[in-house]
């Protein structure tokens, strides 16, 4: 099993979560970057086929997630 980082923000006291975690985090870091390079070109190139999309999406997502273990890889080194 891939570490998740632990905390991204960790907290003291009695609180009825944890937060979320640092590979959480840092995938949606690497998905807001993604995002904010898309040209409407690109968003509307899908058109109606919302099965593509959704496999584009499924794409971007694993993409991300492996951006998040690459960082948290280098940084257990």
């Amino acid at each position: 099993m891939k570490s998740d980082g632990g905390l991204a923000f960790p907290r003291n006291g009695n609180y009825p979560h944890d937060g979320m975690s640092l590979r959480a985090w840092l995938a949606g870091k690497a998905l807001s970057g993604w995002i904010s390079t898309l040209t409407s070109e690109e968003i509307n190139s899908y058109g109606d086929d919302d099965r593509a999309f959704a496999e584009h999406q499924h794409e971007v997502a694993k993409t991300c997630l492996g951006y998040a273990d690459a960082m948290i890889a280098e940084m257990d080194k």
